[in-house]
């Protein structure tokens, strides 16, 4: 049975979450393979056992998000290199749109 699945949250689009699954509803034509439109929703999570790694992991993520919208793929970045990384005025920009696209904290 063939599915598909779109990644906006990793590569976002100028339709996201919400907009995207009630047009995506809207224009579903059933076939033999799929008699209704099927959703899924995914986050970006960022968990540790105390704030500080928690922040630590989030600004890993924030690095690693900033280059996929760059199309640039590679390891985790480490903090070693999230703390030697220079931010652009752009890359701001990118880091304050991510925020709202990651949850981070501690478990409890």
């Amino acid at each position: 049975m063939a599915r598909a699945a779109g990644a906006g949250r990793i590569s976002p689009s100028e339709l996201e979450g919400p907009a995207a699954v009630r047009q995506y509803r809207e224009r579903f034509r059933p076939s033999k393979e799929l008699a209704a439109p099927l959703a899924n929703v995914a986050v970006f999570l960022v968990c540790a056992d105390t704030e500080e790694k928690a922040q630590a992991l989030r600004a890993a993520t924030d690095l690693m998000l900033l280059r996929f919208g760059k199309s640039e793929r590679g390891t985790f970045p480490t903090t070693g290199e999230v703390a030697a990384y220079q931010f652009t005025a752009e890359n701001q920009a990118h880091l304050a749109f991510n925020r709202n696209r990651v949850v981070s904290g501690t478990p409890g």
